[in-house]
């Protein structure tokens, strides 16, 4: 079952707070509203509901202050405090408006400030309910007092309808803002999570690529090294000529499949022809050991760039044919590298089996994040990542890249 991170139960109280301080501000601002030299009809009976409104606050303040834990992980006890507080808020407002001149007294100001109050919960559906009962709360109390006083109903009601249709354009828009900031959070955190997931699985790939290096060295180079030292002794006790020259001959044999193996390592780690001569040539090596390695046709047509991300690029262009070796099960891949609209683009595209978004999603959740990581890496350097697969008909893989 899902159950909230502390920051965000932390962050629903905190909104709490804000909108408390809201209901602070506008218990000021109506109390200020008393100096305003209009008529009321009760102005006794205005100061009590304002005193009434005020020790409401108070005792709402105390309670939830005082019980932050349950606050924190009790939704239900969250909603049923939201709720109570929003019908004191139109309770006293309803009543703040009857008795200082109708809808058209300075008190229909604080009507704006429901909605807004509500939109803060982050929550569409009880925002919208909250708007809506706003609207209808002074609704009722404008054809309450239109039908009390007749005189000037044209004029009255032209004012009260314009009124109106700024508080509805008012909760609309608070409505549709708790809608974003909803959908905004939601991504927030699945970005987070995907964050979180991509450096856990990025650790671990680090070990296996440090675990893969230390194999390829003990049971390649090593052992190599311990075979040539075995020759250089065979040829030491060699009785005839014949016998040396084979011995050194299988040494040096020996001696140039150890190179062939460490330059290779070292390759893996950072391809020095990416330094001396550039992305292009270093495309062009990596292409002919994907052929080699695959054995199939790799198809370049790469193009002098800018070199401000050839580091990135590289490393994007070796885990994608890594994966064409691997899964693809294709025999042609084209790789094309050019500068387009001061960008750099990186396409590489297969003729192999493609695969669905929703094989792609289930790889990344079994750990499987070379693609993921990369894409993350692509975002980050303000790029963009398009990858395009069918079941059937191969893959494309296209990635532009600002220069500036």
């Amino acid at each position: 079952m899902w159950r909230p991170n502390l920051s965000e139960q932390q962050e629903k109280y905190r909104r709490e707070n804000l909108r408390m301080l809201l209901r602070t501000a506008m218990l000021a601002v109506l109390a200020l509203a008393l100096a305003v030299p209009v008529q009321r009809e009760d102005s006794t009976l205005y100061v009590r509901i304002l005193v009434g409104y005020a020790l409401c606050l108070l005792v709402a303040t105390t309670i939830y202050r005082s019980n932050t834990a349950l606050w924190r992980r009790s939704y239900p006890a969250r909603l049923v405090f939201a709720v109570t507080m929003v019908l004191i808020d139109l309770v006293t407002l309803v009543g703040l408006t009857l008795v200082s001149g109708g809808p058209y007294s300075i008190v229909f100001q604080a009507f704006f400030i429901i909605p807004v109050v509500a939109a803060f919960s982050q929550y569409p559906p009880f925002t919208i309910t909250v708007a809506f009962i706003t609207a209808v709360a002074y609704l009722a109390v404008s054809l309450h007092y239109l039908a009390l006083h007749h005189e000037d109903a044209t004029l009255q009601l032209q004012e009260f309808l314009i009124r109106l249709g700024a508080l509805l354009v008012v909760c609309t828009a608070c409505a549709y803002l708790s809608v974003v900031h909803r959908a905004r959070d939601a991504r927030i955190q699945t970005l987070v999570d995907d964050r979180s997931q991509l450096l856990r699985e990025s650790m671990d790939a680090a070990e296996r690529e440090r675990r893969k290096l230390a194999e390829q060295l003990h049971d390649g180079a090593l052992q190599n090294i311990l075979a040539a030292r075995h020759l250089i002794e065979e040829a030491a006790e060699a009785g005839s000529a014949e016998q040396t020259e084979e011995a050194f001959g299988e040494l040096d044999t020996a001696i140039v499949e150890v190179a062939r193996q460490i330059r290779a390592a070292v390759y893996e780690l950072h391809p020095l022809v990416l330094e001396e001569a550039g992305l292009c040539a270093a495309l062009q090596t990596l292409a002919r050991d994907t052929a080699h390695r695959g054995r199939l046709e790799v198809i370049t047509d790469v193009r002098p760039v800018p070199p401000v991300h050839q580091n990135l690029l590289f490393g994007v262009a070796r885990e994608l044919l890594d994966n064409v070796v691997r899964h693809a099960q294709a025999t042609v891949v084209r790789v094309s590298l050019a500068d387009v609209d001061a960008c750099t683009e990186l396409e590489i595209t297969d003729d192999g089996k493609g695969v669905s978004p929703a094989v792609l999603a289930q790889r990344v959740a079994e750990g499987h994040i070379g693609v993921a990581s990369q894409r993350v890496r692509v975002d980050s350097a303000g790029g963009e990542f398009r990858l395009v697969s069918e079941v059937g008909q191969g893959t494309s893989v296209r990635i532009r890249i600002p220069n500036a």
